[in-house]
């Protein structure tokens, strides 16, 4: 089984977090997709500012 990391995806849930903003951003430089969860849209744009 190939492991390569553009096949894992990685959810982080309370993406608009502290931590998660910063572990979303590590996994991101590092070549993962990610997806996350916000309480509420509007929160997107925080989201978008801080990676």
């Amino acid at each position: 089984m190939k492991n390569d990391k553009n096949e894992q995806l990685v959810v982080v849930t309370g993406g608009s977090g502290y931590i998660a903003v910063n572990i979303i951003a590590l996994l991101i430089k590092e070549g993962y997709p990610v997806r996350t969860t916000l309480r509420t849209m509007s929160l997107i744009y925080n989201l978008y500012k801080l990676i």
